[in-house]
């Protein structure tokens, strides 16, 4: 049998990291950019090996959902990315804006 203290410290844990994902994966709603619903960041396909997580970006370019949306977030693990849908945009971050955008990964 669990204790009490042992029962109220694992509930409290619980709870901090319940409050900690709570937080991490609310980054795009918190800057009003439409997002992907993340499980676990949008790494599951990637976790389940259903797909290629290039694919799966593919998927998100091409969703219907966010069809009129110039950029998207998503969640890799549990940091947020931005995934731009624009061309212009996109133009804009890799060759005219090239130097101020230092954190770019991706294909």
């Amino acid at each position: 049998m669990l204790s009490i203290n042992t029962t109220f410290l694992l509930a409290a844990l619980l709870g901090l990291v319940y409050v900690w994902c709570r937080y991490s994966f609310g980054y795009w709603k918190r800057t009003n950019i439409p997002y992907m619903s993340p499980l676990i960041g949008n790494m599951e396909v990637f976790i389940k090996r259903t797909n290629s997580f290039f694919l799966y970006l593919a998927d998100v370019y091409k969703d219907a959902k966010m069809s009129t949306a110039a950029a998207v977030g998503i969640y890799i693990l549990n940091k947020p990315a931005l995934v731009l849908r624009e061309p212009e945009l996109i133009k804009s971050v890799l060759i005219k804006e090239f130097p101020k955008f230092a954190n770019r990964s991706g294909g």
